[in-house]
């Protein structure tokens, strides 16, 4: 699974730009933008579903263009999972799945086992699951799933690989509380979701969260959170569906685990918009994030929300972009995201913002978000739909991509024909309709939040005097409020 990095609903949606801001204005280099390629006549193939005897889902897409399978293990125990004081422990379990050993292999020895079979295995934690994934010859599927049958249903969770990984995993996450991106993304959440909420708190937990995990706390999570019913088999490739469950079976046979998924989270509610201020002096750029709470995943509004996207901030050719960065030259790059799951997930606007410029280029951010409500031309919806029904085409045509787009509709509980009638519903869409549903996708100016990090020393009263905010807070880089 070679995109396993990327949110699944990022893989139509966006085009990741830098975040390093430029040192200057400069005039567009682009000339006369280019049209791109009507929105093609095709429509994503459904997979085939079935379950073991065991109870678990297994869901194929057969392919036999390439002797290769592309498998993707969905876990549905992710962070919403997580104890308030315990966030990050649905990773650690991950990564100890990943690095602990399983059976009789220990961590080192798992790893190349899977290596002898031609790929390193991926883990990925989500807030509604952890994904795992590969990619193997057919002739070497019965062996993978074996291991994977290993790791899920016999992991080791040994103390001293505990204790080795925990001291990593610290030390990285200490690390990230110096780097301005990962600060605005942890205050962000915990600014708008607040303490109480799972989606508030970090994905990868904190220092202090991971470091009070116990071996004890890794089991009990495994034990009441892993199960053939908790977990869902997708592969894309040189595989026949009876095939893919007989071997699953295999792998799965014994596990006993009565472990059920969870419901989704509660619907957090909004809190007023406000300006969130973190200091970090002698920065040279701006790290900023404006957003609010928007949708789940399995909204009716979701094809008008990737219409909106991509719009604003999902291509090169977007409104945001050619503003901040081709009009003005106020950053490198500038993105806009629907970061839905199973609960209704923020919507965020990110960039790197030169220090001097921050708070022109904020009202220039803000601005634009307002224009959005008013009625596309036919031309940019058109647009649009042809980005997007582009992007569709060229993930459904690699497997790794394939399998992620597959399982993004089942970690969200969605039927599996759900990208063939994305594809109508991104037709159906007209100017009115898409400004219809940008009154609940886009919020107005006064209900955004805005978190800034960066050189206060600069930045704050220039910010300040743009008046879009009523409230304004000053927050640590955890996203604690400071006096």
């Amino acid at each position: 699974m070679r995109r396993t990095g990327l949110s699944m609903s990022l893989l139509i949606a966006t085009l990741a730009l830098p975040s390093l801001a430029l040192a200057g204005a400069r005039p567009s280099v682009m000339g006369a933008q280019p049209k791109p390629a009507p929105m093609p006549a095709w429509t994503p193939p459904v997979p085939q579903v079935s379950t073991t005897a065991g109870g678990t889902q297994v869901i194929v897409l057969p392919r036999s263009e390439v002797p290769l399978v592309h498998i993707a293990v969905l876990v549905r125990a992710g962070a919403e999972s997580d104890p308030p004081t315990r966030a990050g422990l649905s990773a650690a379990v991950a990564t100890m799945l990943q690095e602990g050993g399983a059976g009789k292999l220990g961590g080192p020895e798992l790893a190349q086992a899977f290596a002898a079979l031609g790929d390193e295995l991926q883990q990925r934690p989500t807030r509604d699951g952890v994904v795992l994934g590969l990619t193997v010859q057919t002739r070497n599927l019965d062996k993978a799933l074996a291991l994977l049958g290993d790791l899920l249903v016999r992991p080791r969770f040994d103390a001293a690989e505990w204790t080795r990984a925990r001291a990593r995993i610290v030390s990285e996450l200490t690390r990230h509380r110096d780097e301005p991106r990962d600060i605005v993304e942890v205050v962000s959440a915990r600014a708008l979701y607040g303490d109480d909420h799972p989606y508030g708190r970090p994905l990868r937990g904190t220092p202090e969260s991971i470091g009070a995990i116990t071996i004890e706390e890794l089991r009990s999570f495994y034990g009441k959170s892993y199960g053939p019913k908790t977990v869902t088999f997708l592969l894309a490739g040189d595989v026949a569906p009876a095939e893919a469950t007989r071997l699953v079976g295999a792998a799965l046979s014994g596990w006993t685990s009565a472990a059920l998924p969870p419901p989704p989270p509660a619907t957090a509610k909004p809190g007023p918009g406000r300006l969130v201020l973190v200091d970090k002096p002698g920065a040279p750029q701006s790290e900023v994030r404006v957003g609010h709470i928007a949708i789940a995943r399995a909204s009716s509004d979701f094809p008008s929300a990737q219409v909106i996207q991509m719009v604003l901030g999902g291509s090169f050719t977007s409104r945001l972009v050619q503003n901040l960065r081709e009009k003005h030259g106020y950053t490198y790059g500038v993105s806009a995201r629907y970061m839905t799951a199973r609960a209704p997930g923020p919507f965020v606007v990110h960039s790197a913002i030169r220090t001097d410029v921050t708070a022109p280029a904020m009202k220039e951010l803000i601005d634009e978000l307002a224009r959005i409500h008013q009625p596309l031309a036919p031309a940019e919806l058109d647009k649009a739909r042809a980005l997007l029904g582009n992007n569709l085409v060229e993930g459904f045509s690699e497997g790794g991509a394939t399998v992620e787009l597959i399982g993004d509709l089942a970690l969200h509980d969605l039927p599996l024909d759900g990208w063939s009638k994305q594809v109508a519903a991104l037709a159906a869409l007209t100017p009115a309709s898409v400004a219809k549903a940008s009154t609940t996708l886009v919020a107005p100016s006064e209900e955004l939040t805005a978190v800034v990090v960066g050189d206060l020393a600069k930045i704050e009263a220039p910010l300040r005097a743009l008046k879009i905010w009523k409230t304004v807070e000053h927050r640590d880089v955890d996203g604690k409020l400071l006096p």
